[in-house]
């Protein structure tokens, strides 16, 4: 057992496993975590390069980087992420292309064994403003954006892109991925 600020108190014997050498107790820090429940989803902010960011699950030779929401830019982000900059901080997430269709701007549960064309969204991290440490979010659930785009490759390409226009300008969608 610890306590925040006091001391630890070990079993009184080591464990033991048959085929296994017990070599001690290690001390490590917990991640702190986040949660997006708290955040005032009436607040909207700009489309700009410094405020709405993502990048494609994958890149298709078909599809340009322009979509009909901007140009991406990623710089900092991974594959079939998304980031959206607010007052409060930048809310920062994930996509999965599902086989599983779902409803607008609501928590679902897709299938998330294969690719499909349906783009779901989930909140992943949040960052004070002026800050590019993101704290990881306790849970998230994913949240259907309403549009079927196609194809698994349209969704490959688009779907990060749909989600982190949906957190900017659709309080329903956002109030989904924060879990209000």
């Amino acid at each position: 057992t610890c306590r925040y600020d006091g001391g630890i108190t070990l079993p009184s014997t080591n464990p033991t496993k048959t085929g296994y050498t017990f070599r001690g107790w290690q001390v490590r820090e917990t991640i702190q975590q986040c949660s997006l429940s708290g955040l005032d989803t009436s607040i909207t902010t700009t489309w700009d390069a410094q405020h709405a960011r993502w990048k494609p699950i994958t890149g298709d030779s078909g599809y340009t980087m322009r979509s009909a929401f901007g140009t991406e830019n990623s710089s900092d982000l991974n594959n079939g992420e998304w980031a959206v900059t607010f007052s409060y901080g930048t809310v920062k997430g994930t996509t999965l292309c599902s086989a599983t269709n779902g409803t607008s701007a609501t928590a679902g549960t897709p299938d998330e064994s294969g690719t499909g064309k349906y783009c779901w969204c989930k909140g992943t991290g949040l960052a004070e403003p002026n800050s590019s440490e993101y704290c990881p979010v306790a849970s998230s659930s994913w949240v259907f954006v309403d549009y079927d785009l196609g194809s698994a490759n349209g969704c490959a390409f688009y779907c990060a892109d749909y989600c982190a226009y949906y957190v900017l300008y659709n309080s329903d969608f956002r109030r989904a991925v924060y879990g209000q």
